[in-house]
């Protein structure tokens, strides 16, 4: 498969809802479930992905959080760019889909994607290019820690998604700036 930036990581709804046992909400994500999970994993073309009921599409979920006050950091999504369902909504979760380029492999002795490795790979790499903090003239990088999937069967947005969520905390104080980024296509 070659490197296609169009493709998206996804899962088959029902062998993860069997695996899962219909459970929805914030679920421990360990190395035994990420496991688990690997086996029904595909990558899609997104034009393809969007348009099939049967895969739910990962991403990275990061709450910034302040070390002093424990605030959450929170954006306004733009009013006309981006998924329908969440224009102009206020969000606390920083973060995007995997892609390609976010693969990491088991070591020798097992075979294949790493699940766990590939969205912590995506939390570090959506979270450091959607949001610019500027300490001075440092940019500062930030590691969040993902643990938890956040599943939501209650709207469209959310039977279609599958959130490896996690947190960074950082000090706010020192941050003079925060933009979004959008990609090539508008979209945050």
């Amino acid at each position: 498969m070659s490197a296609d930036k169009s493709l998206v990581l996804g899962l088959e709804k029902l062998k993860a809802l069997e695996i899962l046992k219909g459970r929805s909400g914030l679920i421990d994500l360990d190395g035994s479930l990420a496991a688990e999970l690997e086996s029904c994993v595909v990558w899609l073309p997104r034009n393809v992905a969007e348009t099939r009921s049967d895969i739910m599409h990962f991403a990275s979920y990061v709450l910034v959080i302040s070390a002093s006050s424990n605030g959450i950091l929170s954006y306004k999504r733009p009013d006309k760019i981006g998924e329908k369902a969440l224009l102009g909504a206020r969000s606390v979760g920083f973060g995007g889909h995997p892609s390609w380029h976010d693969i990491q492999h088991h070591s020798s002795e097992r075979e294949g994607m790493d699940l766990m490795g590939t969205l912590q790979a995506t939390a570090n790499r959506e979270l450091n290019e959607e949001l610019k903090f500027i300490v001075g003239q440092e940019e500062v990088k930030m590691i969040p820690t993902i643990n938890t999937l956040l599943i939501d069967w209650t709207n469209p947005v959310g039977m279609r998604h599958v959130a490896a969520a996690g947190c960074v905390y950082i000090d706010v104080d020192d941050i003079t700036e925060i933009l979004p980024r959008a990609d090539d296509n508008g979209k945050i």
